[in-house]
């Protein structure tokens, strides 16, 4: 079974979980599924199915007063936004959604929330702003230990180096992206980096 296959059958599973959902009235549950839906299609591709589910996701969490899950929500909302090329709106759910996470103190989420609305900075060609932003993430990351964002960050913030001319940082951060992921022994996840 390939991959696509996979997400168009979790996608009939999550429906069909969130019609009982609904039925029996659990938000809890109708919220996860929303949300589930919404990522399962922005891995088909499926944008603006992606945006509904996540919208309604996004709601749900926040009848519930659920910001982790709201924060979630705005997050995937940024990463399908993104996916579908609308860079400033992408970039604007990825700041909610960092505000959220700096509010339920979950570190990890600003790391993330950072290093995505960097990633569209990027892409829009703002790349000190987005230097800055990859920074910060970076420091996150570096005291939480997260070795695969560690490497990922390093990498994107030679991308923002290369990008506004400082080419002896970049190349030493490309370096130093490229030791993290020989430390972890995956290094396919480089080709992945390049390919992205």
């Amino acid at each position: 079974m390939c991959i696509r296959d996979r997400y168009a059958k979790s996608v009939k599973n999550y429906l069909q979980a969130l019609r009982i959902a609904e039925e029996i009235k659990d938000p809890i549950i109708t919220a996860e599924c929303q949300s589930n839906l919404g990522m399962a299609f922005t891995n088909q591709k499926e944008y603006p199915s992606a945006i509904v589910y996540l919208q309604r996701a996004r709601k749900t969490y926040q009848n519930l007063g659920d910001k982790r899950g709201e924060s979630r929500s705005l997050m995937g909302l940024g990463t399908a936004y993104f996916n579908y090329g609308n860079l400033d709106t992408a970039q604007a759910y990825y700041d909610r959604s960092m505000a959220l996470f700096v509010e339920t103190g979950d570190e990890l989420g600003i790391a993330q929330a950072l290093h995505n609305s960097a990633e569209a900075l990027l892409l829009k060609g703002e790349s000190e702003r987005a230097l800055a932003k990859l920074e910060q993430a970076l420091e996150i990351r570096t005291a939480s230990n997260e070795t695969y964002g560690i490497a990922l960050t390093l990498f994107n913030m030679a991308k923002a180096c290369a990008a506004i001319g400082e080419n002896k940082r970049a190349e030493a951060l490309f370096d130093s992206s490229e030791a993290v992921v020989n430390q972890l022994g995956t290094n396919y996840l480089l080709a992945e980096f390049y390919l992205a």
